[in-house]
């Protein structure tokens, strides 16, 4: 608190760090004790995702479904890597009332979480994920915008040739490689722009509320975009039909679907409600129930696989509406009482009869045997002694990379994006000028009437 009279003693910088001192011990003090009640309190734990035993392979695309609060986000959030646990000073075991996950979730082999820890994998480098919200500059364009995620994500453009970063030269292999990776970054920048329908307004402001910029489902689709840049083998994207009609959502999902199969992809989307046309264009889905599995398999066979349970789709229904309502109360009125007799099932029913199922078992069987290639790393305990029949591929460098861009040229980046921001920002600018003025002027004018 700070101190209630001015005196001589409360002014001077040793009583200021002396009182800092204090804060610091009573909050040291305090996260301490914090974490003390934490470990001696029972807590009772809620799983939001329970028995997920999934794979997803590249080049393929799927759908997530399932009513709300089934665990779609938390899902994708742990795939994504961004599902962040908290840990206690004392044990350094995670807080009892915070989440935290349990099992393993590996890459290709690669597990960047648990006991077979890969340090040498940047998961951010692997996986991207798309929020729900959009977080954007307004006073950029939406090339800029996808120029700088390009850039942050693959590396600046390098337009000197001859030299690299450590100041030797470089050899004519190494530089035709080079612009050739930034050529293909650059045209997969373009290629976005246009196969999400971009194009007439790369060069408009991103814009917000205050600024006039694109429009809400425009914008929705630079936040996809965005996070689409650098080509990462596995992407997340979490509700982004939000705001999007359904001619424009099934345009987007179309691009991304197209992306995912031509370059080797993998693309995970959770919808709301997706309209026929856009759930064909996926090649499986994800079913979940209170935070439970009930079906994960081809798109083709899902109706004939709840058709055998007893569940029959309704004439009137889509097919995606039906699948979000078979495991809620109101799925006992799709029930055939001939063949289901016992009544509707839940959702720990519906996921034991998944797991017994010719899919279930397919999954289980796939996660029990070893991959046919993986990614190695050195000194890794999930190497080719493990499994020296499998292909191993050596983990990509960029990959292993956090930052893509030296100190310097990130730097000089950021510094050339919130300088393009400052310019274009014009009403900052002029009551800067004015309030400037107006300062110069009235000390001016002070001083003058002192000096006479």
């Amino acid at each position: 608190a700070e101190p209630a009279m001015a005196s001589v003693l409360n002014q001077t910088q040793c009583y200021f760090f002396w009182q800092l001192i204090k804060r610091l011990f009573r909050y040291c003090c305090r996260r301490g004790a914090r974490d003390y009640f934490q470990i001696m309190r029972p807590v009772e734990k809620k799983a939001i995702l329970r028995n997920a035993n999934l794979i997803f392979k590249p080049g393929n695309s799927y759908i997530v479904l399932g009513p709300p609060g089934c665990g779609k986000t938390t899902l994708l959030r742990v795939i994504g890597g961004v599902a962040h646990q908290e840990y206690t000073i004392l044990t350094g075991n995670p807080i009892k009332n915070k989440s935290h996950i349990s099992g393993q979730i590996t890459y290709n082999g690669l597990s960047p979480v648990g006991p077979f820890k890969t340090d040498e994998m940047c998961l951010e480098n692997v996986v991207s994920y798309v929020e729900q919200l959009d977080y954007h500059e307004p006073l950029l364009t939406v090339r800029e915008t996808f120029e700088f995620a390009r850039q942050c994500r693959c590396g600046v453009d390098t337009n000197v040739i001859g030299t690299s970063g450590g100041g030797g030269t470089t050899t004519t292999a190494e530089t035709g490689e080079l612009l050739g990776n930034n050529k293909n970054n650059k045209m997969s920048e373009n290629m976005t722009i246009d196969g999400l329908g971009l194009s007439h307004v790369a060069d408009t402001y991103v814009g917000n509320a205050a600024v006039r910029g694109v429009s809400g489902g425009q914008r929705r689709r630079v936040t996809v975009g965005e996070m689409m840049q650098g080509q990462n083998p596995v992407a997340c994207a979490d509700e982004i039909s939000t705001g999007l009609d359904s001619a424009s959502t099934y345009d987007m999902i179309r691009s991304i679907v197209f992306f995912a199969r031509a370059a080797g992809t993998t693309r995970i989307v959770s919808l709301l409600q997706p309209g026929p046309e856009t759930f064909a264009l996926f090649d499986e889905t994800v079913i979940l129930s209170k935070g439970l599995v009930i079906y994960a398999g081809p798109i083709s066979k899902v109706i004939e696989y709840f058709e055998d349970l007893g569940y029959t789709k309704p004439i009137t229904e889509d097919v995606a509406d039906f699948l979000q309502g078979v495991s809620t109360p109101d799925g006992a009125k799709m029930m055939d009482p001939l063949i289901r007799p016992d009544g509707h099932l839940t959702s720990e029913e519906f996921a034991q009869h998944w797991n017994d199922s010719f899919f279930g078992n397919c999954i289980n069987e796939e996660l029990e045997s070893d991959l046919p290639t993986k990614w190695t790393v050195s000194d890794s305990p999930q190497g080719d002694a493990e499994n020296p029949t499998a292909e191993s591929t050596p983990l990509p460098e960029r990959m292993k990379i956090r930052y893509q861009n030296s100190g310097y040229a990130s730097m000089k980046l950021i510094y050339n994006r919130f300088f393009t921001i400052w310019k274009r920002n014009r009403v900052f600018i002029i009551t800067k000028l004015i309030e400037n003025v107006r300062i110069g002027a009235s000390l001016g004018a002070l001083l003058a009437r002192a000096a006479t």
